[in-house]
């Protein structure tokens, strides 16, 4: 785990837990009466909360994008429901001794958190995703396969000196090496046979 990205299970726990307690707080109240999140829609986000937990706990041991991901995910739907409630809550009209809904801290503090880990989430996921391409990227390359100028079989470049016979005389005598193709003696000129002389014929 790289020291870049070893904060993000911390910071998506710590995130995911606050939207949990949110969540289970008073989300509006008139007057004396307080309605807590879980009677309504806080239910679903305590609920993304906690899986957003467990699986930022699980990234402790092992990070993947697909963790960042979901959770990311989580977290935006949590902060979606927030703002549909909070909105909701605001356009309560007032009564007509002049009592109106008010919002409470635990719907602020779900919805904020959410929005929080929403980003703190895509974050972590294109992070591990470049650092990932950054790893490919740095890996060794096979060396290349070359035509060995001589012998005509393949050599690695940068081999060694035995993968060129000039380099292994040394000296000068490999620096002043130059291939040229080799030539053949040209062919001896059939000798001529000797002349048969016809017996019956006469001298």
């Amino acid at each position: 785990m790289s020291q870049q990205s070893s904060h993000w299970p911390l910071t998506l726990t710590v995130l995911s837990a606050l939207v949990v307690l949110g969540s289970v707080g008073p989300w509006a109240s008139v007057l004396f009466v307080t309605v807590n999140g879980t009677e309504g829609d806080g239910a679903f986000t305590a609920v993304f909360g906690g899986v957003g937990i467990l699986l930022a706990a699980l990234s402790f041991k092992q990070q993947s994008r697909w963790k960042y991901g979901a959770i990311a995910g989580l977290g935006g739907i949590s902060a979606v429901i927030g703002v549909i409630d909070w909105a909701d809550i605001a356009s309560e009209p007032e009564s007509e001794m002049g009592f109106g809904v008010q919002v409470e801290w635990g719907l602020v503090l779900m919805t904020l958190a959410a929005m929080a880990k929403t980003v703190a989430g895509g974050a972590a996921f294109w992070g591990l995703q470049r650092s990932a391409a950054a790893d490919r990227a740095a890996a060794p390359a096979v060396p290349a396969a070359a035509l060995d100028r001589t012998a005509g079989n393949p050599a690695v470049i940068g081999a060694g000196p035995g993968a060129d016979p000039a380099a292994e005389r040394g000296g000068e005598a490999a620096a002043d090496d130059r291939w040229e193709p080799e030539t053949f003696p040209a062919p001896a000129a059939p000798a001529a046979k000797p002349e048969r002389r016809d017996p019956f014929r006469r001298a």
